[in-house]
């Protein structure tokens, strides 16, 4: 049986992709993300230039919250499904900044003068001399 500890992660883990969904949306068309990046204006940014939006800022804290339970005693197959349910985040987020990376790459040719493709390009620089590039993924494996 799932106790309560569970049960409120599995609620509160629902209610920020809900509220992180109006992100994911912005994102699945570069037309989209391009008059988000626009109206928003976001000026918070990754160590790639990438946009930290709710989408970025939420599924860290859920991956943490859900590892946070499979330290107490629980039995395994509690613990099997809260693993994959980090794994499957950590997923989504790998594959949510390889998006965002497509849609930088566009809208720095289409608006380099704009804030964001500026600090893009320049975090782009710098991390090809780091030997990482724009458009590679490096997750946390912890």
């Amino acid at each position: 049986a799932i106790d309560k500890d569970e049960i409120s992660s599995l609620q509160a883990g629902r209610e920020r992709m809900e509220s992180a969904l109006g992100t994911l949306n912005s994102m699945s068309s570069y037309e989209n993300f391009s008059i988000f990046v626009r109206s928003c204006g976001l000026k918070a940014t990754d160590a790639q230039g990438l946009p930290k939006d709710g989408l970025r800022n939420s599924i860290p804290g859920q991956i943490i919250s859900i590892r946070n339970l499979n330290r107490d005693e629980r039995p395994q197959h509690l613990r099997d499904f809260n693993s994959a349910r980090a794994n499957n985040l950590k997923t989504a987020l790998t594959l949510y900044k390889k998006l965002q990376h497509q849609h930088m790459h566009r809208f720095t040719s289409e608006n380099p003068g704009h804030q964001l493709a500026q600090n893009y390009l320049k975090l782009a620089a710098k991390a090809k001399g780091q030997k990482q590039v724009p458009g590679s993924i490096q997750v946390d494996t912890d």
